[in-house]
């Protein structure tokens, strides 16, 4: 049985602010993953104030998001902003946050890739939302 793999990162944004998650998903030895290498991609959002329940996104009642598997490819590009090295990403999904995380809170956003051969892997990104002042 092979254990999860879990990356993570943090980012800051603004309420409603568009998130772009790029990253470049690969199996122990290297070789990048693609579409056909999943069954599923889903993703979840946890506040922190409650980090056991799912929240409502977009209204409610869904908890879960399911992405496309096609998101995954098998070829690198360093397009849509990546910045982390030369060599790119290979994995690429925008969540519009819309009214689902509200300013002053913290949340974990929990993409889950499950694989066939890899077993399940996440990638955590905390997300803290910046108040925004009035003048």
């Amino acid at each position: 049985r092979m254990s999860p793999l879990v990356a993570e990162s943090s980012i800051d944004v603004y309420p409603g602010q568009m998130i772009d998650i790029l990253a470049r998903i690969a199996d122990k030895d290297g070789g990048l993953l693609a579409s056909s290498d999943f069954s599923s991609i889903a993703i979840q959002i946890f506040n922190l104030l409650d980090p056991n329940t799912p929240i409502e996104l977009s209204g409610g009642p869904a908890t879960s998001i399911a992405v496309a598997t096609s998101q995954a490819t098998n070829a690198l590009t360093t397009s849509g902003g990546w910045s982390k090295d030369n060599k790119g990403h290979n994995f690429s999904y925008s969540y519009n946050s819309g009214t689902d995380l509200t300013s002053g809170n913290r949340y974990v956003m929990d993409v889950k890739l499950t694989t066939s051969s890899h077993g399940i892997m996440h990638m955590l990104i905390n997300i803290n939302v910046k108040n925004v002042y009035q003048s």
